[in-house]
């Protein structure tokens, strides 16, 4: 498990190195082997501070609900690099959660299939994986007025956002309400098939300390057969 977390971090280093300004990023770490749990890791710097991040999630997949968060957030100390406190508060937040991955039976690097839209920020993925066809539309709902929270007041159109995924002829409606961060766009950045199981990653903007932030939020389902 070790070994695959350490590959995990070299893997994604390069393409963490060309993101500027507070742009997360999102990586699956394991299913249970039946499909019904997932965990995943979404991981950054911060804007601002330049503290590194890294937050660890598992999710019920057919009930789409997260049951587990474990958050790090770290500081760069004198004659370390960067770098190297990245890696190491993505360490130390995998293995916070450790015994959750037993408690739910995740399987660490048992990690799907991953299809992932070619063009820039879609609200609209079409695939097709193995002889099945998917269907993902991105639906906003501008908000106004007592529907916005009292912090969502830097001048952005709030947003409201569900998921249509058809699968052949059976359509299913999935959504989350993230309205806290006061999002203003959502697209689809990838999404991860195992076995039964579904999991859409939705990128979505907020307001931030030096502009938009960017974060990932993950919309699951289990298709029965």
């Amino acid at each position: 498990m070790i070994r695959y977390i350490w590959f995990l971090f070299l893997f994604n280093f390069i393409s963490k190195q060309v993101n500027a300004g507070d742009e997360s990023s999102c990586a699956v770490l394991g299913f249970s082997l039946d499909g019904r749990y997932v965990a995943f890791e979404m991981f950054g710097v911060h804007d601002g501070t330049g503290f590194p991040y890294s937050s660890v999630f598992i999710v019920d997949v057919p009930a789409n609900k997260y049951l587990v968060e474990s958050y790090e957030v770290g500081q760069e100390e004198e004659n370390q690099h960067c770098e190297n406190v990245e890696l190491q508060i993505r360490k130390l937040a995998i293995e916070k959660t450790s015994e959750k991955f037993a408690k739910y039976q995740i399987s660490f690097g048992n990690v799907g299939r991953s299809q992932k839209p070619e063009n820039i920020l879609p609200q609209f993925f079409h695939f097709v994986d193995g002889q099945i066809s998917y269907q993902i539309e991105v639906i906003e709902t501008e908000l106004y007025g007592n529907n916005i929270t009292q912090n969502c007041n830097d001048g952005f159109p709030v947003k409201r956002f569900n998921l249509e995924l058809t699968i052949g002829n059976s359509i299913w409606i999935l959504e989350k309400d993230i309205i806290k961060d006061c999002p203003f766009f959502h697209s689809i950045e990838n999404v991860v098939i195992y076995k039964n199981s579904i999991v859409i990653f939705i990128r979505y903007s907020k307001p931030g300390f030096e502009g938009p932030d960017y974060r990932q939020i993950a919309l699951t389902c289990m298709i029965k057969t």
